[in-house]
């Protein structure tokens, strides 16, 4: 009987080797290396099988060359290992592979998420130069739109060219130059996360002034007054404050408030407008839809609670407002947010104030509360895709512009204030921890790919989130305030030169590298971004830089 021929190593059996493609071309070259490595490897495995000792072996005829010997039980494990370590770097190249283009997927969206955000430069590869100039001072703090006020008009200005696209009213332009104007959005508000879904119209202002007029005139021409009914004798001078609700896309003045007495609170509640005045010896609370110009409830307290002198209450204690998540209490009177009923002043001064909320990847949320004395508090990361939620050993640091890398490490600050965490939001333990005298005068600008800025008002320190190492340090001007300035690659900081001049240097966010230095606008006092614009604002100039 003829026995068939032995398998030479160089017979090669046919595989199907499948590979899924995506349409983008820089992961169409990427899977046509892959397949390569792939094809040569299944060639040598394949080889290497037609020797493996578990194979059927052919009988030699006579004038055959005889089958070479068994390989003997050392030789078969070798064998055994190598086709296991073969598989292992097979699938080991796919998953590489995959993963590779799931990051570069990931680090392309999260670069197109922040180039679309309002408050991040267009582009900073090169010195910006000077694109307009007008007078005035900035009066809000919004990162979409520019509204300058000059001491009697309230204008918004195209960050873009300068151009004024509208003029508020007089009695805004008053509001605005003799006090302060800020967004009804709770979620625009620093340590508050934003709000979703439909709370109430979007992007309105309003202008709050305090002034001094007749009781008499309460109220105002076309305003909604809500002087407490609580004495002072009519016709008597007495303070007033003048809320003017505006839409900030036309300027147009949607309402008008008059509230009699001492302002003590003036702040959105989600898109709501609340305000706590003090008069008459009596606290008097109103929260207001701004969308009808109409109270939701107006509560005034039952007794006295700060008179007008000072105000101070009756024990020569300055009241306080203090707005928690669900209440404000001013003194010995407390009433709940949502329905206006009153609630136990004792019992809600006791809970945690001041809070803080932060919106993080995956919508989960970092909340943080602080005992009434300050010393110590307690928060916790919920919300998130695992469904589970975390502790937190100390109040997040969050910058106030983010790409969203390195969602795994939250940064906390010790509550004494002389440490920073990083914080693994997967397992609940601390990743690392460094002492960081100042940690509690620390302020988050800014964290591209893993780094985040920490500018504690003499210098900016880049800290790596994962690992909480220091990449580099560079001194900066503390009389140049603002927001963080950057494209996601480069970083704008004011620097006092030698010479006594403000330069804006731009460094590179992941190793700290001098991209280029320019002079800032004489009197520069702060910067901004607006609408993708840097701004710089003097004294009494704002100047857009292009």
């Amino acid at each position: 009987m003829r026995r068939s021929r032995p398998r030479s190593p160089r017979d090669v059996e046919a595989v199907d080797v499948l590979l899924v493609e995506d349409d983008d071309a820089d992961e169409r070259v990427a899977a046509d290396h892959v397949r390569a490595v792939l094809h040569e490897l299944a060639v040598e495995s394949m080889a290497w099988r037609a020797t493996w000792p578990g194979e059927s072996r052919p009988l030699h005829d006579d004038d055959e060359t005889p089958a070479p010997p068994r390989p003997g039980w050392a030789r078969r494990v070798a064998l055994r290992y190598r086709r296991r370590a073969v598989t292992a770097a097979v699938l080991a190249l796919g998953v590489a592979a995959t993963t590779g283009v799931v990051d570069a997927r990931q680090t392309a969206a999260r670069a197109a998420a922040l180039a679309a955000t309002p408050s991040v430069l267009a582009d900073a590869a090169a010195p910006p130069a000077e694109a307009w100039r007008v007078r005035g001072r900035a009066a809000t703090e919004h990162d979409d739109r520019l509204m300058v006020t000059d001491g009697a008009s309230l204008r918004a200005v195209d960050p873009g060219t300068g151009e004024v696209t509208w003029t508020a009213s007089a009695a805004a332009g008053r509001a605005a130059s003799a006090g302060r104007c800020f967004a009804v959005d709770e979620g625009l508000r620093p340590g508050r996360a934003p709000l979703g879904g439909d709370t109430g119209p979007r992007g309105v202002v309003a202008c709050v002034a305090e002034s001094t007029g007749d009781a008499g005139d309460a109220g105002g021409a076309g305003g909604a007054g809500t002087g407490a009914d609580a004495g002072g004798a009519a016709g008597a001078a007495e303070a007033r404050t003048t809320l003017v609700v505006l839409d900030s896309a036309t300027g147009r003045t949607r309402h008008t408030v008059t509230t009699v007495g001492a302002l003590l609170l003036a702040e959105p509640v989600g898109r709501d407008l609340l305000v706590a005045a003090a008069e008459g010896g009596r606290v008097r609370v109103t929260r207001w839809d701004v969308a009808t110009g109409t109270p939701r409830w107006d509560v005034v307290s039952p007794g006295p609670v700060a008179p007008d002198a000072g105000p101070v209450a009756p024990d020569g204690v300055a009241p306080v407002a203090q707005r928690r998540p669900d209440s404000v209490t001013v003194g010995s009177f407390a009433v709940d947010l949502s329905s206006g009923e009153a609630l136990d002043a004792e019992r809600e001064s006791l809970q945690p104030y001041p809070s803080e909320e932060h919106a993080l990847a995956g919508g989960a949320r970092a909340t943080w509360s602080w005992r009434p004395d300050g010393t110590s508090g307690r928060g916790v990361v919920s919300g998130g895709p695992s469904g589970r939620s975390v502790v937190l050993p100390g109040p997040p640091v969050r910058p106030t512009v983010t790409d969203g890398s390195d969602a795994r490490v939250l940064v906390t600050r010790s509550t004494g204030g002389d440490r920073l965490r990083g914080l693994d939001l997967h397992t609940g333990r601390t990743r690392w921890s460094r002492l960081w005298p100042g940690a509690s005068t620390l302020l988050a600008t800014v964290q591209v790919e893993g780094v985040m800025l920490l500018d504690d008002g003499a210098a900016v320190t880049a800290l790596d989130v994962g690992t909480g190492d220091v990449r580099w340090r560079t001194p900066v001007d503390p009389g140049a305030a603002g927001a963080a300035v950057t494209d996601g690659d480069v970083v704008v900081l004011p620097v006092r030169a030698y010479g006594g001049a403000l330069l804006l240097v731009a460094s590179r966010i992941a190793d700290g590298t001098e991209v280029w230095r320019t002079r800032a606008p004489a009197g520069t006092v702060s910067l901004r971004v607006v609408d993708h614009t840097l701004v710089a604002v003097t004294a009494d100039e704002v100047v857009g830089l292009r």
